[in-house]
């Protein structure tokens, strides 16, 4: 798509809810899916605490197992 870019990927919602783009890990080639995978499973991943803080961020962790009711009580009202 000639409009696609990262950018452009940025403004859906789900991005707007981070302070910044620092908990994302971002795969522009074959070759960088690779590499973030074995930084995954190495425990090389350097964005690890900004990933756990966004998480803590948008997750409510102690009620977890309500998250599906909550969503839907915010789409109802």
């Amino acid at each position: 798509y000639e409009g696609w870019s990262s950018e452009v990927c940025y403004r859906f919602q789900h991005f707007r809810s981070m302070p910044e783009s620092s908990p994302v890990n971002w795969i522009n080639s074959k070759k960088d899916f690779n590499i973030l995978i074995e930084d995954l499973t190495t425990g090389k991943n350097f964005k690890l605490e900004a990933q756990k803080e966004w998480l803590d961020k948008i997750v409510d962790i102690d009620n977890i197992e309500m998250a599906s009711a909550n969503i839907a009580g915010i789409l109802v009202n």
